[in-house]
């Protein structure tokens, strides 16, 4: 008989080194690794392939721009920044084709969140400005220049500045706003004082601005430095006829015209003093007579100034004094030489110009001439 062998306990599977469990998870965690370093590099690559698609676009952009091509050029420029929407350069580049094609609302759009993650942009803000400008939002672009001003530049900011404030003085220049104009070229002052061609600018900017002293006062500098010179003589005269001193302005001016007999601008402005001191009604010995005269076609130009003003005024007290104005220029008795009369009429006269004297630029040679007369007796 065969002893039955009792069955053992079962075996148990064999357990996993820990040698071989760390093997495992270096294998793992090296095949983890690798495609995070391959995914990586995969979205560098396309990253950078996006930003030389975006660049290419850019420049494209920029040159159907400087062809005069606007369509293609903010074409392209869309695409540029709709590939980098945080760059911005490639913004800036397209707000201002859409300016140039006139489409100023969208160029604001543009603008706005580049302004909203820097509101100190000085580029942006410039052109932000222009967009204003364009758009008929004097006051509000006047104030994004000032952002510019005083903003960040990625250059030089001096020179930035410096060319910023010249476009705002002209802007203000073209509107007639004397007061604003002049606070805006006394920070100019200390800006490159070699640059003659800045210097002669801010002179005669200053006789737009209504501060001919400060003007006549740059002229004679540039002569001491670099006389004869026929512009700062130019200059000169018309600086002091924007004073009152027409003997000394056509002297300058009849210099001028020796050394350059052949410059149009120069016999303009000796035929502007002349029209000028016709007009003028407080030069002495004119007489009576001469001195009423003046005063009514002063406060005549006036009223013409006053006309090209958009709308009526507003105020009771101005619509009030114009037509006081009117009535006394239309009932000037034929033959009358009072002073008295006289002196009522330049006092209307200077009310009138000061009405009308934010929106009177521009005009015929007389009008212009008036205002140079009207403004000298506002002062």
């Amino acid at each position: 008989m065969v002893a039955e062998i009792a069955p053992g306990p079962p075996s148990e599977p064999p357990a996993a080194s820990t040698q071989n469990f760390l093997v495992t998870f270096a294998l793992v965690f090296a095949a983890i690794a690798g495609l995070f370093v391959a995914d990586t590099f995969l979205a560098g690559v396309q990253q950078r392939a996006s930003r030389a698609e975006a660049a290419a676009r850019y420049r494209e952009g920029e040159a159907y721009l400087k062809a005069g091509d606007a369509p293609r050029a903010i074409d392209r420029l869309k695409a540029a920044t709709a590939i980098e929407r945080s760059n911005s350069r490639y913004a800036l580049a397209l707000a201002n084709a859409l300016v140039r094609a006139r489409k100023g609302e969208d160029a604001a759009a543009v603008l706005d969140p580049v302004l909203q993650r820097d509101p100190d942009d000085g580029a942006a803000s410039l052109a932000m400005a222009r967009v204003l400008r364009s758009a008929g939002r004097p006051d509000d672009a006047i104030s994004f220049y000032h952002r510019a001003i005083y903003g960040h530049w990625a250059g030089g900011e001096a020179a930035e500045r410096t060319r910023v404030r010249l476009e705002l003085v002209d802007f203000l220049a073209d509107r007639g706003a004397r007061q604003e104009l002049l606070a805006e070229l006394l920070p100019l002052e200390g800006e490159s004082p070699g640059d003659s061609a800045l210097q002669r600018r801010r002179a005669h900017l200053f006789i737009a601005a209504g501060s001919p002293a400060r003007a006549a006062a740059l002229f004679r500098a540039m002569l001491r430095r670099a006389s004869p010179d026929a512009d700062a003589l130019a200059g000169l005269g018309e600086a002091e006829a924007a004073q009152g001193n027409y003997r000394s302005a056509e002297a300058n001016l009849s210099a001028a015209a020796r050394l350059r007999p052949a410059d149009p601008a120069i016999q303009a402005v000796l035929a502007q003093v002349s029209r000028i001191r016709s007009l003028d009604p407080t030069q002495r010995g004119i007489g009576d007579a001469e001195r009423l005269r003046r005063s009514a076609a002063l406060l005549g130009q006036a009223l013409v100034a006053s006309d090209r003003c958009a709308g009526a005024p507003a105020d009771s007290s101005a619509r009030l004094a114009l037509d006081s104005a009117r009535t006394e220029l239309g009932r000037l008795p034929a033959g009358a030489t009072s002073a008295a009369v006289a002196e009522r009429l330049m006092d209307r006269a200077e009310q009138i110009w000061r009405l009308a004297e934010g929106c009177a630029a521009g005009g015929t040679e007389e009008q212009r001439a008036a205002a140079v007369v009207l403004n000298k007796l506002s002062e």
